[in-house]
């Protein structure tokens, strides 16, 4: 994936979709390509049945609506995406989480949603 890379956290909540566009509407301006975060319950027995490789794209897409929601947004506009699912966490873990995904892609940006406001 080039410089520029786009981490957008998603959790399928109203913020969130209103953060996948935001961060699909700047990857296409900028070019850039994608990685949408989601934590979720499925993560644990995914992750489990794929434990050396992990799962495929196809596969973290077909247990995840959320995931597969956002990656089929990201297609519709031209825009390269990649799906990471993590296990769910606290909020302060999330925010940890998101950040170590970023920094582990060198990504150039994160957007998330608000929570409750």
């Amino acid at each position: 994936m080039p410089d520029g890379l786009i981490v957008i956290a998603t959790d399928g909540s109203a913020a969130a979709a209103k953060a996948v566009e935001v961060g699909l509407e700047l990857a296409s301006a900028q070019a850039s390509d994608v990685v949408f975060v989601h934590c979720s319950p499925a993560a644990g027995p995914l992750f489990a049945a794929d434990r050396y490789a992990g799962p495929s794209q196809e596969k973290i897409e077909a247990a995840d609506p959320v995931l597969r929601a956002a990656a089929e947004a990201a297609r519709a506009r031209g825009v390269q995406a990649k799906v990471e699912m993590l296990a769910e966490h606290s909020a302060g873990d999330i925010a940890a989480a998101l950040a170590g995904v970023a920094e582990g892609l060198d990504a150039g940006m994160i957007v998330v949603g608000t929570r409750g406001h």
